[in-house]
């Protein structure tokens, strides 16, 4: 088979698509090598191909090469990939990141999209009214033009029925995966510079962008409602946005500069090894499509509390202690419980890293490919 990528996210996202794409395009061509593959990439890349793939002849990297596709990258994404994809004969061309060509119709190649989320829909106040409209219509054209839908998780398939009235029969649910160094005890060579000899001794950890729909605030005041009567600190390892400001606020009004660590710039390939030194992993987002970083977690042996509801008992397994994200009470008695408890948090270390082995690479991109097949042959 011929199968193109759609690699924007691959090359030039650190983190969660940039993630999602890197792991499944390196998983699928590790255990397919017999196939082609084409990376389409319109934009200039932050990442290079042997940062995360090993250079063969039967990887392609694919950019545009017209004056109008080098000048405008979003439009070449948009329209100018499919006279590639046909001028290459595709087989299938997989957009991992909530859209594929919006003139698709015209690629003669089976289309197939990764919808990981619809939070710009459940939660409009989280995005600006001109991204809420170029989603929506990006995603419900895509939906509609795709011969199939890849839906992180359970729950992001019934809001996909629920928002966009997408045919059920149409979805199929694959999980994501993370990094396959996180499910082993590799060794890590480091120097006094690194950023996790900053680490304290005891704490637990929180990963993920830090901006107001991943409610990191609600840890901060958890950890102070804490600190009262055991001291515990909190990293946070994540991208920065205004909201920031607001969480460094409180911080600050209550003292709690020992207590709050903020580490910027991490290697990603020393995240295990961050992951692993937790006490535990917390995760109070109000929503997420799947939550790679608590798949992080289960496969580094950590235990995870995160929220209630939606799609987080599908990504953090029974072993997990779910809680109300805007509940501070709540949310440090849970903090209390893995700490305190050493029986407590060795079962949930176990039953979370039993749980994480359904996620691993291998697994998910046999079950990518096995789709792939299947569209193809529709």
């Amino acid at each position: 088979m011929k199968i193109g990528f759609d690699a924007k996210r691959a090359f030039n996202n650190k983190s969660g698509l940039g993630n999602y794409s890197r792991n499944l395009i390196s998983g699928i061509i590790k255990n397919n090598p017999l196939e082609d593959y084409f990376l389409f990439n319109s934009d200039t890349s932050r990442y290079k191909l042997h940062d995360f793939l090993e250079k063969k002849s039967n990887i392609h990297l694919v950019e545009p090469q017209s004056f109008w596709g080098k000048e405008f990258p979003g439009w070449w994404r948009s329209y100018g990939i499919t006279k590639n994809a046909n001028q290459l004969n595709l087989d299938l061309y997989h957009g991992l990141s909530n859209e594929i060509p919006l003139n698709s119709h015209l690629m003669k190649a089976k289309k197939l999209i990764t919808v990981h989320d619809l939070i710009f829909m459940r939660y409009p106040e989280f995005y600006n009214a001109a991204d809420r409209k170029m989603y929506t219509v990006k995603t419900k054209k895509s939906c509609a033009l795709a011969d199939g839908i890849v839906a992180v998780s359970e729950q992001t398939k019934n809001d996909l029925i629920e928002f966009l009235d997408v045919p059920k029969e149409k979805i199929h649910v694959i999980y994501q995966t993370c990094d396959e160094n996180f499910f082993y005890d590799n060794e890590y060579t480091t120097n006094d510079n690194s950023p996790e000899k900053l680490l304290p001794d005891n704490y637990i950890l929180y990963v993920g962008t830090v901006e107001q729909r991943k409610n990191l605030l609600a840890l901060v005041r958890a950890i102070h409602e804490l600190d009262k009567t055991m001291q515990v600190t909190l990293v946070v390892v994540g991208k920065e946005t205004s909201y920031l400001k607001e969480v460094s606020a409180y911080v600050e009004r209550f003292g709690l500069e020992r207590r709050v660590v903020f580490m910027k710039s991490v290697n990603n390939a020393l995240m295990p090894l961050i992951y692993r030194k937790a006490k535990a992993f917390v995760y109070p987002s109000i929503y997420e499509g799947f939550g790679i970083p608590i798949l992080e977690a289960l496969a580094s042996k950590v235990p995870v509390i995160t929220t209630r509801g939606g799609c987080f008992p599908e990504a953090a397994g029974p072993g997990s202690v779910f809680v109300d994200p805007d509940n501070a009470e709540e949310l440090a008695d849970a903090i209390r419980l893995v700490l305190n408890d050493e029986a407590k948090r060795k079962e949930m270390i176990a039953t979370g890293y039993a749980y994480a082995q359904q996620f691993k690479p291998a697994v998910c991109a046999e079950n990518m490919f096995n789709l792939y097949k299947k569209i193809c042959a529709q």
